[in-house]
């Protein structure tokens, strides 16, 4: 019997109950005896300080042990660092691993590219109060990782991405857009359109145009592999072998095809050495001597290889040239032989030019007028002496004690503004020693009437007189945008700053700095022999329009009076004076006396000398001349009446803005009444008022009605270069139309009208249409500007069309102009940079050059806190032009390039971009001169390229040192 009933009423009770129930709270004694009856809340018995216990304790404690573990997200604690020598604490609890992995686990599948940790478990924020062992250790190669092969991804090394990307996770709606989808999406439009491809040109293997798109279509897949694949096989190198591997089987289904065949010349230039693709253009002229393309393919091998380029050596091949397809007038018309050889001089003529050896130049150019267009075989221009002057000027130079470089530098360039003509009578220079029988092997006789003005055309051109308008039509007409390296004078720049419209003359401050790309001889710049050259240029286009048949002259008549009016609006002084005499002598003439064309011309010209009233008395005048019976009086009334309606209506802006700043606009009388009053005088001779002012206009529109069904089959014949350089009807006849419906109704009824016919005339490449097109989108540019000044409305219609305009005529000055002065306009710009660059296209090297000028205009005005941002842009905007197609042989680019890096590199960069030119165009002596001018310690090694290449040098090292002592 007990001797406390209670103790023993606990022990009749199953010991296993009360383990679970007062385990926690009633240990064992090592006795056996239990101590539940000192159980009181006033009293919590102290723990044992011996860890001896039984199995069911130990189990117990396993269990606290694992409920810890669960519960760390809460209770992690700094812990001290445990001496590592103490090994009473190095053990390990065996843990059974499926139970505790799964408990862990996350509900996910294995094609998930990540899965969300949804417990949050905050002690891994807190690892920098964990220690060792208590910080865990995860095996990459467990049972765990093995199972789940995301967590493999886990430990890759991670590869660059690139800067722009698209991060697109997948959500439970499966509405996001996957990154690889797209590219799949892409993909499977590329591979639809290679198919569309295959099966065009399987049914019709003779389609030239869908073989060159295909060609063009490898660019579009060579990007695609560039975004979307991070590591493209070989790259443009490959691209490019691909291209020349369909190239070759297109010219397998076309023999005949000349755009074929030079696509592959220009794929074999960019993918094989100098000397296979020299042997190759052997082999195929041995076959075929003719074969104009292959011609043109040696001489530009031979002329762009830096180690084979020496002018002598590139004359000899343009000799070679012109020789061998003059000896095929038997087998050939003799017109396509001569335009070939014409096109061959356009060429040489430029290498001559930009190598410097103008006496050359002028030579072979003599030789070609004097047997083309003379009787005798005689054109004789009077001589220039200029001795004595040059001479005072280098005396003065010498005398200066300038460093040798620079002193160098200002010699040579004086020389060359004045020594540009040969002299058979020169013991100090050699190289102005030049007879006829040195460029012989050059002439061949142009002897077809109709190749006579294209002839004169391509001479002054190469004399650096620039077309006025410059229009791409004709560019693409006389050949020169055939010629990769044809942009290389700034004078060509000239033509942007000629303006005949209603519009206000732009001031084209973005080329402010075009100036300093001016190559002596020159005309552009008050500097040493600026005026001989000038009235030497100007007795050289005399005697030439005095040999052409009069209709001929004429042009080029016009086109010396439009060079002068130039030159007056931007030098001004004793330009101005000449040009009047030489307009007045002109029109003194007996047989151009009653010449409009002439007139109106004169009229522009006191227009650019900024006397309006003059200009509309001398229009006026001829006006009311009697109509005379020669050919086309009906052009030569509409053409004067158009230039009177443009000098009235600008005056009337001008003048209206000026009473605008005066506060005096109430009391202005406009010209729109003398406006309408010319314009309606060409259908009805009835007086102005608003009854005769709208029987007018139906009277217009019927006259164009029946104009346009007149001319419109004239729009498919052959565009030539007497067409490009002459008015025409059709074009000024709706040039005044609009005019006058921008007068009486609105400026949206002028441009409907004119974009209706634009849109109706045909408008294929090298035809009169095209032409026709490009003039009218110049009158439509002009209507719009002037509006949009006018009313100082929004540029956006303006900006629209020109871009419109332009991705058909990029080459177009007037319209490039117009594009470039909004956008550097104060507050009349506005568009980004990088959408800025997508206006100019790049198959144009005159819009990539343009655009150069106003993207260094823009930073310079705009960006002044981000200098360096602006200097990178401009940076990389030139490197990608030097490695475009169609400019990364332009030397203007190349020389702009050249100097932004002596601007902003050090001189080792500055050396690399010289060579970097040097590597497209060896023969250029710009670059020679440009790199003196900023790496001024190399003068050594740079004359001794000159001298190696054999390009024109006017002042030697020795001589130089004669002059000093």
């Amino acid at each position: 019997m007990s001797l406390f009933p209670a103790y023993s009423e606990i022990l009749s009770e199953g010991r296993n109950e009360e383990n679970k129930e007062l385990g926690n709270i009633l240990p064992i004694t090592s006795e056996g005896q239990e101590r539940s009856w000192l159980n009181n809340s006033s009293y919590t018995p102290a723990e044992p300080k011996d860890n001896i216990g039984s199995s069911h304790d130990e189990e117990n404690k396993g269990k606290e042990i694992e409920k810890k573990c669960e519960r760390s997200d809460s209770r992690y604690k700094k812990k001290k660092k445990r001496d590592k020598k103490d090994k009473s604490y190095r053990h390990k609890r065996k843990i059974n691993k499926k139970s505790h992995l799964g408990n862990i686990q996350p509900n996910i599948l294995e094609n998930d590219p990540f899965y969300e940790d949804k417990k949050q478990e905050r002690g891994n924020f807190l690892v920098d109060t964990l220690h060792r062992p208590a910080v865990p250790k995860y095996d990459k190669h467990s049972r765990y990782f093995k199972r789940y092969r995301y967590m493999k991804e886990k430990f890759k090394k991670e590869r660059k991405v690139r800067r722009y990307f698209i991060l697109v996770s997948r959500k439970d709606d499966n509405k996001s857009i996957d990154y690889n989808d797209d590219a799949g999406a892409k993909e499977e439009d590329l591979t639809r359109t290679t198919e569309d491809f295959n099966r065009k040109l399987a049914n019709n293997p003779t389609d030239v145009d869908v073989w060159l798109q295909y060609i063009q279509f490898q660019d579009t897949v060579f990007d695609f592999e560039k975004i979307y694949r991070r590591n493209p096989m070989g790259g443009e190198r490959v691209t490019s072998e691909r291209k020349l591997a369909i190239v070759e089987r297109a010219i397998q289904k076309n023999p005949a095809s000349e755009l074929l065949l030079e696509e592959r010349l220009e794929l074999c230039e960019r993918l094989w050495p100098v000397d296979r693709l020299a042997e190759e253009c052997v082999r195929a002229l041995a076959q075929e001597p003719g074969n104009f393309a292959w011609w043109r393919s040696l001489i530009r091998t031979t002329r762009n290889s830096v180690a084979r380029c020496t002018a002598p050596g590139v004359l000899q091949v343009f000799s070679k040239a012109i020789s061998r397809i003059s000896q095929l007038r038997l087998h050939r018309p003799d017109l396509v032989i001569e335009q070939d050889i014409l096109r061959l001089l356009l060429e040489c003529g430029l290498f001559l030019q930009q190598a410097g050896l103008w006496e050359q130049l002028w030579m072979l150019l003599q030789m070609y007028l004097s047997l083309s267009l003379t009787a005798s075989g005689q054109f004789t221009v009077p001589a220039i002496q200029l001795d004595d002057k040059l001479r005072e000027q280098e005396d003065s130079v010498v005398s200066s004690g300038l460093p040798l470089s620079v002193l160098w530098l200002r010699v040579e360039k004086l020389r060359a503004g004045y020594h540009f003509l040969p002299d058979p009578n020169c013991d100090s220079d050699p190289q102005r020693v030049v007879f006829s029988d040195d460029m012989s092997g050059l002439l061949q006789p142009v002897m077809s009437v109709e190749l006579r003005l294209p002839l004169v055309v391509s001479c002054l051109v190469l004399l650096k007189v620039p077309l006025l308008p410059c229009r791409h039509s004709t560019l693409k007409c006389l050949g020169v945008l055939d010629i990769s390296s044809a942009i290389n004078n700034a004078e060509t720049l000239l033509a942007a700053f000629y303006q005949s419209g209603i519009s206000t003359p732009t001031d084209c401050r973005y080329l402010s700095g075009c100036e300093e790309l001016v190559v002596e001889p020159q005309y552009m710049k008050q500097q040493p022999g600026q005026s001989e050259y000038l009235s030497w240029l100007v007795a050289v286009m005399q005697h030439c329009a005095e040999l052409l048949p009069q209709t001929e002259s004429v042009v080029v008549h016009v086109w010396t009076l439009r060079l002068y009016g130039l030159l007056c609006r931007r030098l001004g002084g004793e330009v101005v004076k000449h040009a009047r005499t030489h307009a007045k002598q002109l029109l003194k003439q007996q047989q151009f006396r009653e010449n409009l064309l002439l007139y109106a011309e004169y009229a522009l010209l006191e227009r650019e000398t900024g006397d309006l009233a003059k200009a509309c008395k001398v229009l006026e005048t001829a006006l009311n001349m009697p109509r005379s019976k020669t050919s086309e009086p009906e052009l030569h009334y509409t053409l004067l009446s158009r230039r009177l309606v443009d000098c009235l209506l600008l005056k009337d802006h001008l003048t209206e803005k000026r009473l605008v700043d005066c506060l005096l606009l109430k009391d202005h009388l406009t010209e729109k009444d003398n406006v309408v009053r010319v314009l309606t005088s060409l259908v009805d001779e009835q007086p102005v008022s608003e009854v005769a002012v709208k029987r007018s206009l139906a009277k217009w529109q019927q006259q164009t009605a029946a104009l346009v069904e007149r001319y419109s089959p004239l729009a498919a014949e052959h565009l030539t270069v007497a067409m490009a350089l002459t008015p025409h009807l059709l074009v000024e006849w709706l040039a005044c139309h609009s005019v006058l419906l921008y007068v009486t109704q609105s400026v949206w009824e002028a441009t409907s009208l004119l974009q209706h016919h634009i849109d109706l005339i045909s408008c294929s490449p090298n035809t009169l249409g095209s032409l026709w097109v490009e003039q009218l989108s110049e009158v439509l540019v002009d209507l719009l500007y002037t509006h949009t000044l006018h009313t100082q409305s929004s540029y956006g219609p303006l900006r629209d069309t020109l871009v419109k305009a332009i991705s058909m005529f990029p080459n177009n000055l007037t319209l490039l102009n117009i594009l470039a002065t909004i956008e550097t306009r104060s507050g009349g710009g506005g568009t980004p940079l990088w959408k800025l660059v997508s206006h100019f296209p790049s198959s144009a090297p005159l819009a990539r050059l343009v655009l150069v000028f106003v993207v260094r205009h823009r930073l310079a005005s705009y960006i002044i806190e981000d200098s360096v941002g602006g200097t990178h842009y401009l940076k990389n905007l030139l490197r990608q032009l030097t490695s475009e197609r169609k400019t990364r042989e332009c030397p203007l680019i190349l020389r702009l390039a050249l100097q932004l890096a002596a601007v902003t590199e050090s001189a080792v960069q500055i050396k690399a971009t010289f060579y970097k030119c040097l590597q497209a165009c060896p023969w250029v002596k710009a670059f020679y001169m440009d790199a003196v001018k900023f790496l001024p310690e190399e003068l050594s090694e740079i004359q001794d390229l000159l001298i190696e290449k054999e390009l024109r040098l006017h002042t030697t090292p020795e001589e130089l040192e004669i002059l000093r002592d």
